[in-house]
């Protein structure tokens, strides 16, 4: 920005130079004050300037928050598909198990395992959720958003626990009857 600004005085056409940071001079040949719309635009612009950059810090913080969700998502995905997984093999081999049987211990064995990771994986997966506040934009925790996280993962877990116990006692049901 210059530190001279010179504009010609709009009553009687003389010269009229502002001083650094002033928005308003006074015509030396006529005593007209003259407005200098260019230095308004200038703080208008270093205004708009700052609300980008704070845009851009929001937008930034906004885009990491989302691909960490993502990237959050994924881990519940892959746990829940492996405790799954495991409960339903615990469920074969406990239901094709004779008493005495090892596929027995094997199964409890799993059967343990697999609800210790569902239910662990519930309270460490919500301990650590958080939403993302426009408001401020950050992501902050609270613990009625993290209660609500915790109760909807638990739910998961017993609806994957039930549909595992499902298809585990078709599966059982197939292999007695083919054998």
């Amino acid at each position: 920005m210059n530190d001279v600004i010179e504009i010609q005085c709009p009553n009687c056409g003389g010269t009229v130079r502002r001083k650094p940071d002033e928005y308003f001079a006074v015509c030396p040949y006529c005593n007209a004050e003259v407005g200098f719309d260019v230095l308004k635009e200038e703080a208008e612009v270093t205004g708009m300037r700052s609300r980008l950059a704070a845009l851009d810090r929001h937008l930034k913080n906004e885009k990491e928050f989302k691909s960490e969700r993502a990237r959050r998502k994924k881990q519940i995905q892959a746990t829940f598909g492996i405790a799954t997984l495991m409960y339903l093999l615990a469920a074969v081999f406990a239901g094709l198990a004779d008493e005495d049987s090892v596929l027995l211990g094997v199964g409890v064995i799993l059967l343990i395992v697999a609800f210790a990771v569902y239910f662990t994986s519930a309270i460490v997966f919500s301990s650590s959720y958080s939403v993302f506040n426009d408001d401020k934009g950050a992501a902050e925790s609270n613990k009625n958003e993290r209660f609500k996280m915790w109760l909807r993962l638990t739910g998961i877990c017993l609806l994957l626990i039930f549909f595992a116990t499902i298809a585990a006692m078709l599966i059982c049901v197939l292999i007695e009857h083919t054998a």
